[in-house]
């Protein structure tokens, strides 16, 4: 099969016009794609409202009003409203509401306790010496053996604290033993 000079050349000229074509096409949607990102942002930003009728028409729209340049971004804007006002949870303001977590109160002597540096006892610890003692104060004015003889950890598995525990907090809050 033979080509024709004249006709590679149409075929040419045809080829580079579909290129140039599709270029300016991506170039048209890469915009597009732009003006609905920018409008998406800008609605999640802003309150705006649909009143819609049981077949789903819009019977209005809130006050705020939404600028747009041509009839395109006045369509997307549209499609972009409605389709904001089907969902079922709006999740705008999901990042300023959350869950409350409620912490435990804490007794402020059994955080004292557990707030010296250096003096080894943890929460279990803690409140095992307040329990038994009632204050920070009165559990630092007793003596090693009678804080070491406090049983610490949940009924049928307690343990005494121990000397060496007593001696440890006791030295990092500087009492001599």
């Amino acid at each position: 099969m033979e080509s024709n000079p004249a006709l590679q050349g149409h075929v040419n000229e045809i080829d580079f016009a579909l290129t140039e074509a599709n270029k300016n096409l991506e170039g048209a949607y890469a915009q597009m794609r732009d003006w609905k990102d920018r409008l998406s942002k800008r609605l999640y930003g802003e309150e705006i409202g649909f009143l819609l009728d049981e077949d789903a028409r819009i019977l209005g729209v809130t006050e705020k009003a939404v600028e747009t340049f041509d009839y395109t971004a006045t369509a997307m804007t549209l499609v972009a409203l409605y389709q904001n006002a089907q969902k079922e949870e709006h999740k705008t303001l999901r990042r300023y509401i959350k869950d409350r977590i409620y912490i435990e109160s804490y007794n402020p002597h059994v955080l004292n306790l557990m707030s010296v540096k250096g003096g080894g006892i943890g929460e279990e610890k803690a409140k095992a010496l307040i329990d038994r003692y009632g204050t920070f104060w009165y559990v630092i004015n007793q003596s090693v053996e009678e804080l070491a003889e406090t049983l610490v950890g949940e009924e049928g598995k307690e343990k005494k604290l121990g000397v060496k525990s007593v001696q440890r907090l006791f030295k990092a809050i500087g009492r001599n033993i």
